[in-house]
């Protein structure tokens, strides 16, 4: 539930400056996911010196919150993988309790700068309790190239929350839509493009394990060559020579040659799908895994930015509309509490007086039973016995009346009243020996004498029972 609150009122705004351009994307979390509420671009104009950018820069963000009406939003601005330097560090499990203190005490060992003149971070990205080891991933920059970042966060209105590398937050991005959930075992490779150079990411078991970014100057050939030695040496540092591993790229600068050479190396390409992804331009793809930690924990989690220099966003409105959710739900659960008591109490009467109503019933249908037994034996006794005559009595009768030139089909016995009905050779015969009988008296025909097809005559003959 917390979870899912958390994605529900959690925004987050991601910001990507380079050179000569700023890109924006501002998320905010659903009840369908992650969407883009926003993004916007900006560029940078190269006449005007780096205070006089940096300036711009913050008037630029500064307006677009203002122009978004965005209230209680983190705000994460990402940094040139080049300005920072990365290493995977191997400790003993024993440290990861004092991990922090350890890697103060140890970093002069892996970064070849003073520990006051830098900024940094890490992550673990692999425990191995059987080894008794785990691995973490350090990333460092320079409090010289940090300084721009600590400008424009004392222009903004609303500060900055944190501070990450552009390739964590590709990683976020390629992470938070793909994932690899099918086989999280399986390495992937990204490249993230940009104007002159590129970032290269390796992805395991939603950690990023290895980044480099390389800036070039000069012809494409020159890129070309950068890429392609850097696919080798992943490929020969991490990778499985037989396997074929998964490449996925962003950004503009896609040559058929770097294409030609990966696949040759035993890479599957994989290109961006803005569409599926949401952006509207794969320039903004940074800013949306930057905008990722305002909404919720990424997997790949980096923070340069000093802690005492962070600023929170303002969340007390969504305090105050958490806290009125939650007294709505809880005011509903109780109104469904009481509301569940009064209806088993009522079917608790009602299942007592319908058990009641159930035995009473049967009886009234045990009556009604006997009730039908009796009818029948009086209706039997009727039948057997038209007034005062034996029913034996009239069949005897009738059998010496009828001659053999004709005989019954079936006959109707109603109190005294005796239809019968068959063929015969000639049925007006019937009527005069039918009068003569003692027995039968108001004897006629029910309907017309009709022919049958064996040229018999078809009768129907109504008479009353004389009672003796």
């Amino acid at each position: 539930m917390k979870g899912f609150f958390a994605l529900l009122f959690n925004s987050g705004i991601g910001i990507d400056i380079r050179n000569d351009q700023v890109n924006i994307v501002y998320l905010k979390g659903s009840f369908k996911g992650v969407r883009i509420a926003a993004e916007s671009h900006c560029t940078l104009d190269d006449t005007r010196s780096p205070d006089e950018k940096n300036i711009d820069i913050a008037e630029f963000i500064n307006n677009f919150i203002a122009d978004y009406h965005i209230q209680a939003s983190g705000i994460f601005v990402g940094i040139a993988g080049g300005l920072s330097i990365s290493r995977e560090i191997e400790f003993p499990l024993a440290v990861k309790e004092n991990l922090s203190a350890t890697l103060l005490y140890e970093m002069e060992k892996y970064i070849p700068i003073p520990v006051e003149d830098i900024y940094f971070d890490y992550q673990i990205i692999m425990e191995d309790k059987e080894k008794e080891k785990l691995k973490l991933l350090l990333v460092v920059v320079k409090k010289k190239e940090f300084e721009p970042y600590l400008q424009i966060a004392g222009l903004l209105k609303k500060g900055i929350s944190g501070v990450e590398i552009i390739p964590a937050a590709v990683s976020n991005y390629y992470l938070s839509h793909n994932g690899n959930p099918g086989n999280p075992e399986a390495r992937v490779v990204l490249i993230h493009f940009q104007n002159n150079g590129f970032d290269i990411m390796l992805i395991q078991h939603q950690a990023m394990l290895y980044t480099r970014s390389i800036d070039f100057t000069g012809d494409g050939f020159e890129g070309e060559n950068r890429v392609v030695e850097q696919l080798i040496k992943i490929k020969n540092t991490f990778l499985d020579n037989h396997t074929r591993t998964k490449l996925v790229l962003y950004g503009s600068c896609k040559t058929d040659e770097v294409i030609s050479h990966a696949k040759a190396e035993g890479f599957d390409i994989v290109y961006a799908d803005k569409g599926e992804n949401n952006v509207s331009d794969e320039r903004f793809i940074p800013a949306y895994g930057l905008a990722l930690k305002g909404v919720g924990k990424v997997p790949v989690d980096f923070n340069i930015m000093p802690a005492h220099l962070r600023t929170k966003p303002d969340r007390t409105s969504y305090l105050i509309m958490t806290v009125l959710v939650v007294l709505l739900l809880l005011s509903g659960l109780v109104w469904a509490g009481s509301h569940l008591a009064t209806q088993r109490f009522m079917m608790s009467q009602l299942d007592t007086e319908l058990a009641r109503l159930r035995s009473e019933a049967f009886k009234v249908e045990a009556i009604r039973a006997d009730v039908t037994k009796l009818e029948k034996r009086i209706r039997y006794m009727e039948a057997l016995r038209p007034t005062n005559v034996n029913i034996v009595d009239v069949v005897k009768e009738l059998t010496e009346i009828i001659p053999e030139t004709a005989w019954l089909k079936d006959f109707k016995l109603s109190k005294n009243k005796l239809n019968i009905y068959g063929e015969a050779e000639s049925a007006s015969e019937l009527i005069p020996l039918l009068e003569a009988s003692p027995l039968f008296e108001d004897v006629k025909f029910l309907s017309t004498i009709r022919k049958a097809k064996n040229d018999k005559e078809v009768f129907r003959i109504g008479l009353s029972i004389v009672g003796r």
